[in-house]
Order: C-alpha cells, then sequence, then structure tokens
C-alpha cells in the first residue's frame, strides 16, 4: 500500500479519479439552461434536431445568419440530440483532460521524464480560482462546447508542435495535420488566433535552433489559418455586429477598447500575473535559463487578450484561453523550480491552504447547483402543466452571484425560451 501512494504516475490517476467525480457531481445536476433550448431547435423552423443531417443544415444557417463557430455549435447541436446525463459524463471526462494536457504541455517544455502530483493539484485550483465565469466554461453545454472543448482540441494539436519528429513526415501525417489545424482553428477567434502565434512561436524557435521543420508542421499551421479565416469570415458575424452601435472613428474605437481591455484584464488576471511575477523572479535569482515554451505561451496568452480589440463586445468567458495559456506557463515554471527544497515546502504549503478553499467553495457551488436543478425541473413541469391548461405563468427569476454557477451571468428565461422548453419536454 505504501508503495501504491508512493508512485508519482498513481498519485496523479488518483488526483485526476478526484477531479473527475467531483466535476461529474456538478455536471449532473446542471440543467439545460438558455442557450441550450435555443440548440435544440432549427433556426429557421423551430423544429427539433433529431438527426446529424438535421444538424448541419442547422450550421449552415447559423454560419450565415449568427457565427462562424461551426466545429463547437455542431457538438452542441450533437449533444442536445441526448439525454443531458451523457454530456455530464464526456464534459467532466474533458475538463480532466484538459487539466492533464496543461500538466503535459509544461513536462513536454522541459523535457522533464519524473512526474510531479502537486503539478495537477495547482493546475485545478487555479483554473478554478482563477476563470472568471467556470460554471458557464466548464459546466453550462453550450458554454463548455465553446470554450472547454475547444480548448482541450487545440491543446491536443500543439502536441507534435513540443515534440520532435521521430520519423518522416507520412501523407497521412501530413493530412491529418491540416484538417486538425483546421479544426483548432475554426472554434473560438480569440484563442485560435493565440494559437496561431504559439504555434508561429515553435516554429521560429525549431528554425533558430537549425532543426528541419516537418512538412505536417507547416501544413498543420496552414490547416489553423485556414480554419481561423473561415470562422472569422462567416456573414452571420457581421449581421449580428450590427446589434453594437459605435459610431465612433476607428482610431478611436481601437484606442478605447485597449484601454478598457487593459483595465479589466488587470482584473481577472491578477493573481496569475503576481504567480507568473513570484516565479520568474525566482527562476532569475537561481540563475536559471529561461523556458522558451513558457515565453511562447505567454505571449500567445497577451494576444488572446489584445485580438478582442477587433471586437464591439468582450465578455468574461472569452478570457478563457488568455487563462489556461498563462496557467501552462506558469506550471512550466512551477515544474522547473520544483526541486527546490524551500520553493517545494511552500508549495505545498500554499496547496494545502488552496485545498480548504476549494472544499469550501466546492460544497457551496455543489449545494446551489443542485437546488437549482431541483428548481428547473419543477420548473419543467410547471410550466407544460401551464401551457396545456391555458393557466398563466408566474415565475420567479433565479439569481446567483456564484461564478463557478453555471447559471452565473447568463440569461434565466423569457416568452419565446419558455416555448422552446415545452416544445423539448412536451410527450
Amino acid at each position: 500500500m505504501k508503495k501504491f501512494f508512493k508512485n508519482e504516475k498513481k498519485q496523479i490517476i488518483i488526483l485526476l479519479t478526484i477531479i473527475f467525480i467531483s466535476m461529474l457531481l456538478l455536471n449532473i445536476f446542471t440543467p439545460l439552461i438558455a442557450d441550450d433550448y435555443n440548440y435544440s431547435f432549427n433556426m429557421k423552423t423551430l423544429e427539433r434536431l433529431r438527426t446529424i443531417p438535421d444538424i448541419i443544415n442547422n450550421q449552415i444557417i447559423h454560419y450565415r445568419e449568427w457565427g462562424g463557430r461551426s466545429v463547437v455549435h455542431t457538438l452542441v447541436n450533437f449533444f442536445l440530440l441526448y439525454p443531458k446525463i451523457i454530456f455530464s459524463f464526456f464534459n467532466s471526462f474533458i475538463y480532466t483532460l484538459l487539466v492533464f494536457l496543461i500538466y503535459y504541455h509544461a513536462k513536454m517544455a522541459l523535457k522533464l521524464n519524473n512526474d510531479v502530483p502537486m503539478g495537477i493539484l495547482l493546475i485545478h485550483f487555479l483554473l478554478w480560482f482563477t476563470l472568471p465565469t467556470f460554471g458557464q466554461t466548464c459546466l453550462w453545454l453550450t458554454g463548455s462546447c465553446n470554450y472547454l472543448w475547444s480548448m482541450v482540441l487545440m491543446l491536443l494539436f500543439l502536441i507534435p508542435y513540443q515534440k520532435r519528429n521521430k520519423e518522416k513526415n507520412s501523407i497521412f501525417n501530413i493530412l491529418m495535420m491540416f484538417i486538425l489545424g483546421i479544426l483548432a482553428g475554426w472554434t473560438n477567434e480569440n484563442t485560435a488566433f493565440g494559437l496561431i502565434i504559439i504555434i508561429l512561436g515553435f516554429l521560429i524557435k525549431e528554425k533558430y535552433e537549425k532543426k528541419k521543420i516537418g512538412k505536417d508542421k507547416i501544413m498543420g499551421l496552414i490547416g489553423t489559418i485556414i480554419g481561423f479565416i473561415i470562422m472569422i469570415a462567416a456573414p452571420g458575424n457581421y449581421i449580428r455586429s450590427e446589434y453594437f452601435i459605435d459610431n465612433d472613428p476607428l482610431i478611436i474605437k481601437l484606442i478605447k477598447r485597449t484601454l478598457n481591455i487593459t483595465s479589466a484584464s488587470i482584473n481577472y488576471l491578477l493573481p496569475l500575473i503576481i504567480l507568473l511575477i513570484i516565479f520568474i523572479t525566482i527562476n532569475i535569482y537561481k540563475k536559471k535559463k529561461f523556458n522558451i515554451p513558457m515565453l511562447i505561451f505567454i505571449i500567445g496568452s497577451f494576444f488572446t487578450i489584445y485580438a478582442m480589440c477587433l471586437s464591439p463586445f468582450f465578455p468574461p468567458r472569452a478570457y478563457f484561453g488568455t487563462i489556461v495559456f498563462a496557467i501552462i506557463a506558469i506550471s512550466i515554471l512551477f515544474l522547473d523550480l520544483y526541486n527546490i527544497k524551500l520553493f517545494k515546502y511552500i508549495m505545498l504549503d500554499l496547496l494545502i491552504i488552496l485545498s480548504f478553499k476549494f472544499i469550501s467553495e466546492y460544497s457551496v457551488t455543489f449545494l446551489e447547483i443542485k437546488d437549482f436543478y431541483n428548481m428547473w425541473q419543477g420548473r419543467i413541469d410547471y410550466i407544460i402543466d401551464a401551457i396545456d391548461n391555458n393557466k398563466e405563468m408566474d415565475l420567479i427569476n433565479y439569481e446567483t452571484n456564484n461564478s463557478h454557477h453555471p447559471k452565473y451571468g447568463i440569461m434565466d428565461y423569457d416568452e419565446p425560451l419558455i416555448e422552446l422548453v415545452y416544445k423539448r419536454y412536451k410527450k
């Protein structure tokens, strides 16, 4: 038994399993809310989506009239074909995979062979405590597909850019990287732009080190740029932008947005900035070489922020990619400094303190989400009964200040949504 718990790989498996179970409990009690109902139906006919061809037709309409995130919204439509419990299991796995991929990228950046279980815990806590809308981006079905799932796709796609090519590029590898690049670039506007910058960073690093750049990596970059262009060129983006009226000259718009984004970013990212500064300072003090992949991820994170200067609206959930790329950089520094005894003990103390805070916040969040789930189940029955019997409805709006709650910052209901709820659940 002692040997089991001393084995770092097994400790990581235990931690990832605990993370999966904790996320599964939150996911199971997260009901369908807001846009989940809109995306259950065809945008034009308001007929329920039931087949893959239905999804394809709906995404063509979505691309033309609303937005270009066809890859992630195809996922949304797909999961809404089935009972929510199926998504709950997959989403919990994807979050756990995100934690592992952040850790794996940090290990690859350092070419580290040994495992550091505390790294897994640190990554999970950083995601929990620093994502401004954790519930929206990691629990809500529509939001999770847009942010969590797209990020996992990008990090999986990035793995070959951190690894050396051990075999000759086959046509299959080149083609697969090109296709995966299109999918990764066709997911989320500002994060995909940051992804392109990170890929360029890794290719410049290889060129500087006089290594031969594989054709698969070049085609992956080309695919990513193509996917990004397809996404931002969607006619629906320009139709939707008309909802945001700003008559200022372009230069004034950009200056105002840059200032507003900088102010908001300092507010949202302050804990990560402080941690980065501390870790970098220790790195300099110990005269360690700066890790180039760490700098690449910081630059990529920076670009995901200021890419939003071109958008009239920067919702807090759009910081998801910014924060994940920053956490990878922090994780690289953490693993690099972990062999320093004093640093290890200080971080252990910090993680113990954060563990207590996490348990406290998680318990409150779980109970709130469970109550919210019960309320929604009762609300569904109430809506069906009221519409069937032509009764007046008196629904109470649900509010929460808990950013880990899936309802946080999301509209509760309106008349069109009530009709969609009725159509989805009426037998």
